[in-house]
């Protein structure tokens, strides 16, 4: 008995009846478009892959989102990243301790590490102090001067002291009894600076000859 053997014509009409000319086209980009996302998406896993070769591993940091003066409040001014482990600071934090206080100056985009950072109680003036500073009142002689919490100022001796009395004036010094003070408090008759021990004494003793001028330090400079 003879099997039953259909002819190529009966097996193929059902076949272009399901998939009719003007479907091969659309077929044909779908494919094409599948090769394709194949393709990129191979080439992204590539490219991080090489990425993670190159920088290694990533950690998950704290980042400053705008310029910071010591006693700011960090919340709402951060967020945070994942960055390469080997371009991370020592001491990053991964996380923003609750009520956290900038104890320096931060720029935006710095990260932020425990060691400028301090808890509540750093709103006040002694928290705003950089580490190992003092802080000194320096009375204004003159106003007017537009100086701003975070500001840095240079302290001038103004030779006002009596020599007979007070000794030679420090002002023929070349040079200010202090230099980029940082400024921490503002009133309208003094300011209270933050100055490393050896420049908290030197301006101590200069202030008992007369009274010390500030000078605004640039931002740039």
């Amino acid at each position: 008995m003879v099997g039953f053997r259909p002819s190529p014509g009966r097996v193929a009409l059902p076949l272009r009846r399901r998939l009719p000319r003007r479907a091969i086209p659309y077929w044909i980009a779908t494919l094409l478009l599948a090769l394709t996302t194949g393709l990129v998406a191979d080439g992204l896993l590539h490219r991080a892959e090489d990425a993670e070769a190159r920088w290694g591993t990533t950690r998950t940091v704290v980042v400053s989102t705008r310029a910071l003066a010591p006693g700011d409040a960090l919340a709402g001014a951060t967020v945070v990243r994942q960055l390469p482990s080997v371009v991370v600071p020592h001491g990053a934090l991964p996380a923003l301790p609750e009520g956290a206080i900038a104890l320096d100056p931060m720029g935006a985009g710095e990260v932020v590490t425990a060691a400028r950072v301090g808890g509540p109680a750093a709103a006040a003036v002694s928290g705003r102090l950089p580490r190992d500073t003092r802080a000194v009142v320096i009375p204004l002689e003159a106003k007017g001067l537009p100086v701003r919490v975070g500001d840095r100022v240079d302290l001038l001796a103004s030779g006002s002291g009596d020599p007979a009395f007070d000794g030679p004036s420090p002002a023929a010094t070349s040079v200010p009894i202090a230099a980029r003070a940082l400024v921490v408090v503002v009133r309208s008759a003094a300011l209270v600076v933050a100055l490393d021990p050896t420049d908290a004494v030197a301006v101590a003793a200069a202030l008992g000859q007369g009274p010390l001028v500030p000078a605004l330090v640039s931002a740039t400079g």
